[in-house]
């Protein structure tokens, strides 16, 4: 900008010094002159045009170096820019590079999960599809745009096309369930928009996850609940589950009525406990708190006592865990075991009772493990068996003691028992260090457990004493055999020099034969229960039955032994007259008896009698009738005898 007035001051002294040199000299004005004068006007306009050129030759040059350093500045500006765009433009390489391996990445993903997915344009164009959606959809893959109808989309009750506009309306995502027009697959669907900056949907995503296996899970759990459900109720099982940090259950209907609550429901743990109770509390809290201490599952009999209502007893099984909110509780399953309970006291009790009769009668017991051939023996069979000690004790060593001879009777019967299931009973002898020889009675039978372990159980009876009464009995009743014997020979040797007396020492010697055969059978099969009705009455009439018709029928019943000799007497004068008057004295003859049981152990005995040519005795006070009413009166009871046309109809009523 300086430079301008300097030129104008050097130009303008030019001028000023030419017209001064031409003043001082005089030189006179020639047209030389004036050509001069024009010339210098010319040279003046020239250096004045000169002159504003210069000027503006140096204006343009300030404007000039003005601009250069714009530029320059401008230069350093997008020297910044270009480092700037530089940099941003390896930030947008790093980015997109990002975007490229995520988008590999999902791709990847998409294809590896098998995912069925499609992308969709406001206009339902497809922008993106996955190739489990093509297969799904039977769609096979082309570069040129298609649209969602171009699909076979069919989903059973979901109108995909119909959802996904529906999306694009409201902005609002889509979800639900379905299966396959086939029915083959099970599908949960899920429409989900993706705004612009504006909160329009721009795009909608399908996402169809292949959930059969999930379903037909479901459906199985559903049917085993169900079942678990029936169970339990048929069971009559209750359950509840407990807040632990709060206390309170939740109980069903049956759980509820176990309780002793009103319905099902929320309670409280105070409400649950109101009628429940451990039968040791104290116990029942001990293990209760260790198991939840390391979370282990516990379980307890509880005792229900509700007023108005028998008492009642419920077992519980409680497991704890957590939900999942992390809250942890406790689980119970309940069921009424009253009827157990109940089983397993009378159960205690006949077991109490069934060893104090034991104890009290001496009876021994022994259970035998067959597979392991093992004898659980108590101490009574162990003092029977002349054995060390009770508890388990192997077979062999069991009949260690027992006599040889009566040794393979005991293993016989043992392996009836074993192979074929048979009752036994046998009497063997064992060999005793006091004694000498004891006598043991064991009776047993085979059984197999609830486990399948097949065992035989047996009692033993010390009848040693019996042994020897039995001995005495022996003795005594052959000695009797004798006297009846002798009592015969001389009834029957009284005739010959009496022989008025023959017939009766018949009917006497008859009478002591009878209660001879009647004693001796007593004696030897029926000596503990006494004698059968029935085996008295045909042991009796059999020698007078040969070519007769007899019927007896009646229930069982024992005749004791201090009754047994009156009736046979009874009885033997009966047949006697049946004999000589009446159905067992002709071929066409017929005796019919019966007899019944009525209270007081009385028996009634009918005895009826049909003969063609029957005639009634003449007497009936001999003394046949006289033994007859002595014994009746001995056997607490009545008789009465009627005649008919056919024969003797007899009502006898005794006590045996």
């Amino acid at each position: 900008m300086s430079p301008k007035p300097a030129v104008r001051r050097a130009t303008f002294g030019k001028k000023q010094c030419l017209c001064g040199l031409a003043d001082e000299n005089g030189v006179p004005s020639t047209p030389s002159d004036d050509r001069i004068a024009e010339l210098e006007i010319e040279l003046k306009a020239a250096q004045a045009s000169l002159n504003a050129k210069v000027q503006e030759i140096v204006i343009a040059n300030e404007k000039l170096i003005s601009t250069r350093e714009q530029m320059m500045s401008m230069n350093e500006a997008l020297q910044l820019a270009n480092e700037e765009l530089i940099a941003i433009n390896h930030e947008l390489r790093r980015k997109v590079d990002e975007l490229t391996l995520a988008y590999s990445d999902l791709e990847n993903f998409l294809q590896s999960a098998d995912l069925a997915m499609i992308v969709l344009d406001p206009s339902l164009r497809i922008r993106y599809v996955t190739d489990a959606a093509r297969h799904m959809f039977a769609h096979s893959s082309s570069d040129e745009e298609y649209s969602l109808d171009q699909f076979d989309v069919s989903l059973g009750n979901i109108d995909l096309t119909k959802e996904v506009r529906k999306v694009f309306e409201k902005g609002a995502a889509f979800s639900g369930s379905c299966e396959s027009n086939k029915g083959e697959k099970s599908y949960l669907v899920r429409i989900t928009p993706q705004l612009n900056d504006e909160s329009c949907v721009k795009s909608a995503s399908i996402t169809l996850v292949d959930i059969s296996q999930e379903v037909d899970l479901r459906r199985k759990l559903a049917a085993e609940t169900r079942k678990l459900h029936l169970a339990m109720e048929a069971a009559n099982m209750g359950a509840w589950v407990t807040d632990r940090e709060t206390g309170r259950l939740t109980v069903d209907a049956t759980g509820a009525q176990l309780a002793g609550l009103k319905g099902p429901g929320e309670y409280d743990r105070r409400d649950l406990q109101a009628y429940l109770e451990p039968l040791d509390a104290k116990k029942h809290i001990a293990e209760r708190d260790q198991a939840l201490a390391i979370d282990e599952a516990y379980s307890h009999v509880l005792q229900l006592d509700v007023p108005g209502a028998p008492r009642r007893w419920v077992k519980v099984h409680a497991s704890p865990f957590e939900d999942e909110d992390g809250c942890k509780k406790v689980v119970g399953l309940g069921v009424d075991v009253t009827e157990i309970i109940q089983l397993q006291r009378e159960l205690e009790e006949q077991t109490y009772l069934r060893k104090m009769v034991m104890n009290a009668g001496r009876m021994g017991m022994a259970d035998l493990d067959v597979e392991r051939w093992v004898s659980t023996v108590d101490e009574v069979l162990a003092e029977h068996l002349n054995l060390h000690k009770a508890g388990e004790v192997p077979g062999e060593e069991v009949l260690a003691h027992v006599f040889e001879e009566d040794l393979e009777i005991l293993r016989a019967k043992l392996a009836g028992a074993i192979e074929r299931g048979e009752e036994y009973e046998v009497d063997f002898r064992v060999k005793d260090p006091e004694m000498g020889i004891r006598w043991v009675r064991t009776r047993g039978r085979p059984y197999v457990t609830i486990n399948g372990v097949k065992k035989v159980a047996g009692a033993t009876l010390d009848i040693s004493p019996m042994k020897n009464q039995q001995l005495l009995v022996e003795e005594m009743s052959h000695r009797i055999k004798n006297l009846f014997a002798v009592v015969g020979g001389l009834i029957q040797a009284a005739p010959k020099p009496n022989p008025a007396a023959e017939h009766m020492a018949s009917e006497l010697l008859e009478r002591v034969v009878s209660l001879g055969r009647v004693y001796d059978l007593a004696r030897k099969e029926h000596a503990m229960m006494g004698l059968p009705l029935g085996t008295l009455l045909h042991s009796i009439l059999e020698p007078h039955t040969t070519g007769h018709s007899v019927k007896m029928e009646g229930p069982t019943v024992f005749v004791d032994g201090d009754r047994v000799n009156t009736l046979t007497l009874i009885v033997h004068e009966l047949t006697t007259n049946a004999v000589k008057y009446g159905a067992l004295g002709s071929p066409d003859g017929r005796l019919e008896l019966s007899w019944t049981v009525l209270e007081g152990s009385q028996v009634q005995l009918k005895w009826c009698e049909y003969r063609a040519d029957f005639s009634p005795p003449s007497s009936s006070g001999g003394f046949g009738t006289i033994l007859i009413d002595s014994g009746v009166r001995q056997l607490k009871g009545a008789f009465e005898r009627r005649f008919t046309q056919t024969g003797a109809l007899i009502d006898l009523l005794v006590t045996l």
